[in-house]
C-alpha cells in the first residue's frame, strides 16, 4: 500500500491563490511559520519599495558599510599588531596574502567593500602574514636577488634581455603552436 504525503497549502494575500507552502519563505525558523505572500509577489512588492525608496535605502547602505568598514579596519589592525611576517620574522610593514587555494575575495577587498565579518574571517583564516618586502618577492620570482643586495648594502645590477630575444621567444611559440595543431 502506497501512503501519500498531503502537500500543505496556502493562500496568498496578495495574488489570492493556493499555492504549495514551499513557495512561501520561512518568517521564523524556530517555529516554521511562513510568510503570507508568495516567493513572486513578495519579489515584487519588494521591488515596488526599492524603487519608491531609492535614495533613502542607497544612504542607509552606504552609512552601514561605513560603520562595518571600521570595524572591520579595527579587526585587520589588531590580528596584525601582534603577528610577525611568516618567511622572515620581521614586523614591520605586515599585510594579508591570500593563498592561491582560496577563490573568495581578498582582505583588502573585503575592507574596501565593507562586506561582512564572516567573510573578512574566512580571507583571514586563508591568508598569510607577509611583510611588503616577502609579498613583492612572492610576486616577483626575479626580484629575490635584488632584495638580497639591497640587504647586504650592495648595488645590484640587473641582467636584460634584449628585446630581440624577446621577439624571438614569442615568434617561436606562435609557430611551434601552430605547428603542433596543424598535425592534429
Amino acid at each position: 500500500m502506497e501512503i501519500l504525503e498531503a502537500i500543505e497549502v496556502k493562500e496568498c494575500c496578495h495574488c489570492h491563490v493556493e499555492k504549495p507552502v514551499t513557495d512561501f519563505n520561512l518568517k521564523n525558523k524556530v517555529t516554521g511559520k511562513r510568510q503570507s505572500r508568495c516567493k513572486p509577489c513578495q519579489a515584487i512588492v519588494s521591488r515596488e519599495h526599492y524603487l519608491a525608496n531609492k535614495e533613502k535605502i542607497i544612504e542607509r547602505s552606504a552609512i552601514n558599510a561605513a560603520a562595518r568598514r571600521v570595524s572591520l579596519e579595527k579587526i585587520v589592525k589588531e590580528g596584525l599588531a601582534a603577528a610577525k611576517c611568516e618567511k622572515c620574522g620581521t614586523a614591520n610593514q605586515l599585510t594579508y596574502h591570500l593563498n592561491r587555494d582560496f577563490d573568495g575575495p581578498c582582505v583588502s577587498a573585503i575592507l574596501h567593500n565593507g562586506m561582512a565579518r564572516e567573510s573578512l574571517m574566512e580571507a583571514i583564516e586563508h591568508s598569510s602574514i607577509l611583510c611588503k618586502s616577502c609579498q613583492g618577492a612572492t610576486f616577483h620570482k626575479g626580484l629575490e636577488p635584488y632584495l638580497a643586495a639591497r640587504r647586504a648594502g650592495q648595488p645590484y645590477e640587473a641582467k636584460r634581455t634584449p628585446k630581440n630575444e624577446y621577439k624571438s621567444r614569442y615568434t617561436k611559440a606562435n609557430k611551434d603552436r601552430r605547428m603542433s595543431s596543424a598535425r592534429v
